[in-house]
């Protein structure tokens, strides 16, 4: 779900630093689909079936689509991070129980990922930082 909304808020952003912002999010996005493709190839290899039908996804995901709305620019960054830190910490569980299980490849794969999330969340975490995004705009 965060794949989709880094896309909604990449066509909806707006502000002084919206060009900034614009690809920061459509980079984001992109390397969810990434590993998205990568994860699903892994699946497949081990044997699985990849989810496939678009209505599953929502029902498996870890953090809900924020909706439909367009929101002010911090809120939005504030639910992005929100659920950057929530995937985090469920990509933290999904490795432990990889190596419980000796999976070594798919931890390999998963510490990729969570290293990609934790540089998102930390670059969330610098926009909302000092100066309130509010008081940016306004000057």
């Amino acid at each position: 779900m965060i794949f989709f909304q880094f896309k909604k808020q990449h066509w909806t952003v707006e502000g002084p630093d919206w060009k900034h912002l614009h690809e920061a999010l459509d980079k984001y996005a992109k390397a969810i689909a990434e590993a998205a493709d990568k994860l699903a190839e892994r699946i497949n290899l081990l044997g699985g079936l990849p989810i496939s039908d678009p209505s599953k996804f929502s029902r498996v995901a870890y953090t809900r689509f924020e909706g439909e709305d367009k929101l002010d620019l911090r809120a939005m960054l504030e639910n992005d991070l929100h659920a950057e830190q929530t995937t985090i910490q469920t990509l933290r569980e999904r490795i432990r129980l990889a190596q419980d299980n000796n999976d070594y490849g798919t931890d390999e794969l998963l510490k990729d990922i969570l290293e990609d999330h934790e540089e998102v969340a930390h670059e969330l975490d610098h926009y909302l930082k000092d100066m309130s995004l509010e008081e940016t705009l306004k000057r």
